[in-house]
């Protein structure tokens, strides 16, 4: 075995390096989610064990974490927070919008230390080892050992807040685990992360053109946890094959402060400019950002059309 010095200012070089090309390379890819911190401890965990070696004081560990900070500015990061040592640490990270990943969950994480990234950026769950073994230890149904592990996965996504939950360990193991958790796939599906529902509407039976609307908007988040990626309301007036005619983007609506369990008013300004004199289908759909016009985020009800606007009603340009 050979464990690095991890201060080392050859290592330290080393790393700014590999960095630095990293980061010209995938920083602000759209297929990525976020990019783990790993630079530190035995499986990039921020520990040493079970191999020893000396490992980093608070500070040190910190600026490994900000070599990262300084080179990726528009994907996120994720760090692995189970080292006890370094817990204030990880909630300094967080509040930079590092992610918290806790892996052994299931096993000797009850999900935990991931709640620390609440309100701040996603939590990420892996599990402790294959879903197949966790079941012939017991731990996956919850019966725990003489150390203390074993915990329901359910039971750790409401402790831990996770947006994100790996797969098992990939291959036919994920297969597997799909086949033999499908209800509870399907449930947690939506439970982790944000389940956003639009609950109630109340619009306008006519518009003028170019006046402004109001329409009120009832939403609940049904997950965990709010949601951390770019996110804004759209509302428009589809034409009779669901094209959207006119959009506007109501600046009362934020999404972001949608917090799990909490019911959120708004009552949502809207201007048409566009559209014709005649009738529309008035519909709301969740973007990227004001100015799409492109839906991205889906919603927890009924009625969607294939391009992600969910009808509210009927309504005449008058």
């Amino acid at each position: 075995k050979a464990v690095p010095e991890f201060q080392d200012a050859v290592f330290l070089a080393k790393l700014q390096g590999f960095l630095t090309a990293l980061a010209a390379r995938y920083d602000g890819d759209p297929r990525i989610a976020f990019i783990d911190i790993r630079s530190y401890g035995n499986w990039g965990e921020g520990h040493m064990y079970p191999f020893g070696g000396k490992g980093l004081t608070s500070d040190e560990f910190r600026r490994h974490v900000q070599m990262h900070l300084d080179v990726f500015k528009k994907t996120r990061l994720c760090i692995s927070a189970e080292g006890k040592a370094h817990a204030a640490v990880y909630d300094w990270a967080v509040q930079q919008g590092v992610a918290a990943r806790r892996d052994g969950i299931c096993g000797n994480s009850d999900g935990r230390e991931t709640a620390r990234a609440f309100g701040f950026a996603p939590g990420v769950f892996e599990f402790y080892g294959s879903y197949s073994w966790m079941k012939e230890q017991g731990w996956w149904d919850g019966k725990k050992d003489k150390n203390g592990s074993g915990h329901k996965l359910a039971d750790c996504v409401e402790n831990g807040k996770p947006s994100y939950i790996g797969l098992s360990q990939g291959g036919k193991e994920a297969l597997k685990f799909l086949e033999a958790e499908r209800p509870l796939i399907e449930q947690l599906a939506n439970r982790m992360g944000y389940h956003f529902v639009l609950k109630e509407a109340v619009i306008p039976q006519a518009l003028e053109p170019g006046g402004q609307a109001t329409i009120k908007l009832a939403w609940l988040n049904e997950g965990v946890a709010p949601i951390y990626v770019p996110c804004a309301v759209a509302v428009a007036l589809l034409d009779a094959n669901d094209h959207p005619v006119d959009v506007c983007w109501p600046e009362a609506c934020k999404p972001a402060a949608w917090m799990p369990g909490k019911g959120a008013s708004e009552d949502a300004l809207v201007a048409f400019t566009k559209a014709a004199r005649g009738e529309y289908k008035l519909a709301v759909g969740l973007v990227r950002r004001a100015g799409d016009e492109k839906p991205w985020v889906k919603l927890g009800i009924e009625g969607g059309t294939a391009t992600g606007w969910y009808g509210l009603g009927v309504v005449r340009v008058r």
